[in-house]
């Protein structure tokens, strides 16, 4: 079966004809416009009186829009195969551009092997290009994909199901492959690691109460419910447990925030030799930090060894209220004040110990940490110069985007140059980094966009390659200052 998109129709159709490829008109979604290949210009369009789109000349608009220099679904091919309980899905696009005034279009395509026998999935990508492209198939096409794996699932399971995932797309149809009875199980494959094919059984129509035995988490009533739309939830609620939470109503707060789990307990993992839950932190933040050590390995160390201080002071529902807010201040501040904390515990003061124990690792203190080491920081009899070489001197400079915005990227002076790039964004460069910057182990760029710093950047000398870029409080770069940096670090041939 072949669907191709009917634009009179503003719909999806299936046919059993097959169309080489589909005629599209090429959009420009920065100037909002659509390209006139009678006059070969870009025009304006605009409905009219009748509802029909046209160009501002007259002429009418005869094919769906293809945005320019973007990639756009152009034809799914769905063929089921029943002997084998597969379905091989096809997805057509194309690559609109414009070459000296003239549009051309580049041909790619992914397919998919759905395999409900075996469980399998197999990909296949005709062009690198396509690779990491998150490719939207429409949900009419979708539903007929699912309606040939529900079938396959009868035999297998022996019954008639219906997809329970809450995602869309080949993501559902991929999960309900993975695992028929429970889709959202898929989800917890790199938590439960190689022995997953052996917890979870595909035939069987209750696998989640299996996993749940497994990592032997019983479960409460409303957990279920909570597991269907967000399924890291279930090892969540393994480690709230853990420590120390007992009202599961205040336990559904957290559980419920998907992007909350998602963020902080990603690399979750259960340790059969153990029979506990654990954590890999793979991320670069933690393989390069200062403070790496036992005193705040990961997450679950961390809050550990909090809530047992806290616990002592506040009732288990102002805890989990400020520790939710902790962690939404973002991952990076939470884990710089908590290293910062353990790691030099010692001189904090006791009015700030105490703030800590109820409110937790929150932006404000973090900043307060900060300014509870001046002294060992920041002043002109402790003030070191960077050392830089001659060929460093080329990093300064200014650079202005298409808004005419102005970045200066600027090279701290001093380590009190230093210790006021990390007050003013937020982060603990100023003292975490200040032995690496003196011993030139890393080089420091701040980075100003119309006077005010908005990013801060760390390269490695030895391989002349920007091992960390980050914005104000450890977020991510925008969108904008990613492109700023990739060009100013491409024409000092920097590595990014």
């Amino acid at each position: 079966m072949f669907y191709t998109y009917n634009f009179k129709a503003q719909k999806w159709r299936a046919s059993n004809d097959d169309v080489f490829f589909q005629l599209f008109t090429p959009i420009s979604t920065r100037q909002k416009r659509a390209w006139c290949s009678v006059h070969q210009r870009w025009e304006a369009c605009a409905r009219s009186a009748s509802g029909r789109l046209r160009f501002e000349c007259g002429n009418p608009i005869l094919s769906p829009f293809a945005a320019v220099n973007d990639w756009t679904l152009s034809k799914v091919e769905v063929v089921p195969d029943d002997a084998l309980d597969t379905v091989k899905v096809r997805a057509d696009l194309v690559f609109t551009y414009f070459c000296g005034g003239t549009k051309r279009c580049q041909y790619a395509y992914r397919t998919w092997r759905l395999c409900m026998k075996s469980g399998f999935i197999v990909p296949y990508e005709s062009s690198e290009w396509l690779s990491g492209l998150d490719i939207k198939i429409p949900d009419s096409i979708a539903s007929d994909i699912q309606n040939y794996l529900s079938e396959y699932a009868e035999s297998l399971v022996g019954k008639k199901l219906s997809n329970s995932s809450p995602k869309s797309g080949m993501e559902a149809l991929s999960d309900f492959v993975v695992c028929p009875a429970c889709p959202q199980l898929a989800d917890l494959r790199g938590f439960l690691g190689p022995q997953y094919s052996q917890i979870v059984d595909r035939k069987n129509s209750n696998p989640y109460q299996d996993v749940c035995d497994y990592i032997h988490v019983k479960p409460f009533k409303r957990m279920r419910r909570i597991f269907d739309k967000n399924p890291l939830a279930l090892p969540v609620y393994g480690v709230l447990k853990r420590w120390g939470f007992c009202d599961v109503n205040v336990m559904t707060k957290f559980l419920e925030d998907k992007r909350l789990c998602e963020e902080y307990f990603g690399n979750v993992k259960y340790d059969f030799k153990t029979k506990r839950i654990v954590m890999r932190d793979e991320s670069m933040f933690g393989a390069l930090f200062y403070f790496r050590g036992e005193a705040a390995n990961d997450i679950v160390t961390i809050v550990d060894r909090w809530l047992k201080e806290s616990l002592s002071v506040q009732p288990e529902k102002n805890a989990m209220n400020n520790l939710i807010k902790a962690m939404k201040d973002g991952y990076n501040n939470f884990f710089d004040a908590a290293q910062m904390y353990y790691s030099r515990g010692a001189a904090v003061p006791d009015t700030l110990k105490k703030r800590i124990q109820k409110e937790c690792f929150t932006r404000e203190i973090h900043d307060a940490l900060v300014e509870a080491f001046p002294r060992t920081y920041k002043s002109s009899a402790l003030n070191e110069e960077i050392p830089y070489l001659e060929k460093d001197k080329i990093l300064n400079a200014t650079l202005k985007d298409e808004r005419n915005a102005v970045y200066e990227f600027i090279l701290p002076k001093d380590t009190n140059e230093l210790y006021d790039l990390g007050s003013q964004m937020h982060n603990c460069v100023g003292h975490a980094y200040r032995r690496k910057a003196l011993e030139r182990q890393s080089i420091i760029v701040g980075v100003k966009e119309n006077g005010f710093y908005s990013a801060c950047l760390e390269i490695n000398p030895r391989f002349n390659r920007i091992v960390q870029a980050r914005g104000v409080c450890n977020a991510n770069l925008t969108c904008g200052m990613k492109l700023i940096v990739a060009k100013w670090a491409k024409e000092r041939g920097i590595s990014y």
